[in-house]
């Protein structure tokens, strides 16, 4: 499955939106903000309050949509969170949207 047009002209932002966290590790909410590039490649920005001290974020680098969704998504279960697209398109991302992601329109 194609994760993302070789062709785009411009990278794809998006969200991640917790709607349960079983863990208590992310807390729900707006958790992550994330970029697919024309490769594939996806970062994402973990969201934390910058004004509550610890107040740290982490950046992390993923090989594919895929990868990301395997480490993030996955484990919470099919209802536990939702991608929300902020600038273009990701068809992995939109595909995935009936299957295991309540995602929102681009």
């Amino acid at each position: 499955m194609e994760l993302h047009s070789a062709s785009a002209p411009e990278p794809s932002l998006f969200t991640l939106e917790r709607l349960t966290d079983s863990t208590g590790i992310s807390a729900t909410g707006r958790v992550l903000d994330g970029v697919v590039f024309h490769t594939g490649q996806v970062v994402v920005c973990w969201r934390s309050d910058l004004r509550q001290p610890p107040a740290h974020s982490s950046i992390a680098v993923y090989p594919s949509v895929r990868a990301f969704l395997d480490v993030h998504v996955a484990p919470h279960g099919p209802a536990a969170s939702k991608i929300r697209m902020l600038h273009g398109r990701c068809s992995e991302l939109e595909a995935l949207g009936s299957a295991e992601l309540r995602q929102e329109g681009a």
